[in-house]
């Protein structure tokens, strides 16, 4: 919708609605929208699960998901195949701030600097990698860093409106250099030792940050398309057909 406020009809329509800020999409905990927030788009402090998969931007085209959602695809109850009550539909992640925290800034790692690999799998980020950008709470001067995310809740890009269960809640926000990229983009908030997620069943739970997301080494694991979870319960509970059995 860039340079649509210029047009007519239909694309000055997208254009309006899409600098509407609605405040059901943010959280009463997440003011840093009201800060850093003065564009003509309007944020959200949620996302949708992409389950333990990292879906690259240009992703439209294939769908690919290990949650319930996924990119120009839809899936009824029946694809969540682990049971609604242990499946995230939705969860909170903070809206970009202009500082080095780790709290809604994307830190930016090099593509050169990560194995590849093949097969069923799009990403080649070992989660290792992203922990590895941080220290003390903050990005490592080392590391790029970029703002925006949650800026556009009409977006379907995963660097506006995605979460993925693969590092622990509150944990670094990480993408590659260059474009199309995958992105690590747990999710995050302002609330003291957890965040707040909505299940398949619509119910709200609070999961800690020291939820059990399994052994991140720097050899892997990459990335995974089919079967149970690598990344221990967190990832369980992202996954909607993994056949895991680890219940949160």
């Amino acid at each position: 919708w860039e340079g649509a406020e210029t047009g007519t009809g239909g694309s000055r329509a997208v254009w309006l609605a899409a600098r509407t800020k609605l405040d059901f999409l943010f959280c009463p905990s997440d003011t840093q929208w009201k800060v850093r927030n003065n564009d003509e788009h309007g944020p959200t402090s949620y996302a949708v699960s992409a389950g333990d998969y990292t879906p690259l931007t240009d992703d439209y085209e294939f769908g690919r998901s290990r949650g319930p959602f996924a990119p120009c695809r839809w899936f009824g109850l029946e694809a969540i195949a682990d049971g609604t009550s242990n499946t995230v539909l939705f969860s909170e992640h903070v809206t970009s701030r202009r500082d080095r925290r780790v709290r809604g800034v994307v830190g930016t790692v090099a593509a050169s600097s990560l194995p590849t690999t093949s097969g069923g799998c799009e990403t080649t980020f070992i989660a290792k990698t992203c922990l590895d950008t941080v220290s003390g709470g903050e990005y490592n001067s080392s590391v790029g860093i970029s703002v925006g995310y949650g800026d556009r809740w009409m977006d379907g890009a995963n660097y506006f409106t995605w979460v993925n269960m693969i590092l622990p809640p509150n944990s670094p926000t990480c993408r590659t250099s260059g474009d199309p990229y995958p992105m690590i983009n747990p999710p995050t908030s302002f609330h003291s030792g957890g965040v707040n997620l909505t299940l398949g069943d619509v119910s709200v739970r609070f999961v800690s940050d020291t939820i059990n997301a399994g052994t991140l080494t720097s050899s892997g694991p990459l990335c995974v398309s089919s079967g149970p979870s690598p990344f221990g319960i967190w990832g369980a509970m992202g996954s909607k057909d993994g056949s895991e059995l680890a219940t949160p």
